[in-house]
């Protein structure tokens, strides 16, 4: 009788060159984007610091966008956790990456709105 392949066994047809090298292109054009926005920062500091201004002025806007990524992501996990394939032994692994997600959002939602450890309003 012959067995059904398993996941344990397609797991290598994933790690093949062409998949790998496209990983390896995604992570070097985002290290040269990060490289190049602060090379940006660097050279032009006068336009930096009127798009820091801008910033600060819009902070509200960018706190409701925010909430709105955070509000979907929340969606998303109440999808994930009340879907019918989802086992019990799923769902610990899942809280414990929900709880360290909402710890991680939380203080850089803190680090966002606090100036120096004062009050940014």
């Amino acid at each position: 009788m012959a067995t059904k392949p398993t996941k344990a066994t397609s797991l290598s047809s994933r790690f093949t060159f062409q998949n790998v090298f496209r990983w390896a292109v995604l992570i070097c054009a985002i290290v040269a984007f990060t490289i190049l926005i602060a090379f940006i920062g660097f050279n032009f500091q006068v336009e930096g610091s009127s798009f820091l201004t801008w910033m600060k002025s819009t902070q509200y806007g960018w706190l409701l966008w925010r909430l709105f990524l955070y509000s979907s992501c929340v969606w998303g996990f109440y999808k994930v956790w009340s879907a019918l394939g989802c086992k019990q032994k799923h769902k610990a692994p899942l809280l414990r990456i929900a709880i360290v997600s909402g710890l991680f959002t939380l203080i850089c939602e803190y680090a966002l709105l606090t100036t120096n450890g004062e009050s940014s309003s």
